[in-house]
C-alpha cells in the first residue's frame, strides 16, 4: 500500500532524531520506524508532517532546512514538489512527505509544501497538536 494512502503523523524534530528503520522494513522506499525516547516507544508511520521555520534555502531549491523549535530536518528533492510555494528564508511552512533518515539530522523528501507565514497561531499551536497526536494514539 502507498504511503499516500495513509494518514500523515505529526512529528517534532526532536523526535525524528530518535527515530530508526526497523529491520524488516530498512532500505525500503516506505520504511516504517521506530522512535525511541527514554523508556518510550512509539512507531512512527511511512509519512510525515512537520511544521517550522525556513532557515537556510539551497541555491536550486531543491534542499531546504526548517527549524521547528525542538531541532532541524532537512527537506531534499522540494524542487521536485509540485507547488507554487517559492520557500525563502523565515517563512513558517508545513511539509508532509516520507522521512528518509533518522538521527542527528533527519532528512525527508516532501510531496506537499505549504506556506503558513499568515495563519495566526500556527506555529503556538503546532506543538500541541502534536502532543495531541502522540497521547491519542498512545491511548
Amino acid at each position: 500500500m502507498s504511503y499516500l494512502k495513509l494518514p500523515s503523523q505529526k512529528i517534532l524534530a526532536k523526535h525524528l532524531r530518535c527515530c530508526t528503520a526497523t529491520q524488516e522494513t530498512a532500505g525500503r522506499e516506505q520504511s516504517i520506524w521506530k522512535c525511541q525516547l527514554g523508556h518510550r516507544s512509539f512507531t512512527v508511520s511511512p509519512s510525515v508532517w512537520i511544521q517550522g521555520t525556513v532557515v537556510q534555502v539551497s541555491d536550486c531549491g531543491s534542499k531546504v532546512i526548517v527549524d521547528d523549535g525542538t531541532g532541524i530536518v532537512i527537506l531534499s528533492d522540494c524542487d521536485k514538489v509540485c507547488s507554487k510555494v517559492m520557500l525563502t528564508k523565515g517563512m513558517y511552512v508545513m511539509a508532509v512527505g516520507s522521512l528518509q533518515s533518522g538521527e542527528e539530522c533527519p532528512v525527508m523528501v516532501p510531496i506537499k509544501l505549504q506556506d503558513l507565514s499568515s495563519i495566526d497561531h500556527a506555529e503556538t499551536l503546532w506543538p500541541l497538536e502534536v502532543i495531541d497526536q502522540l497521547n491519542f494514539l498512545k491511548s
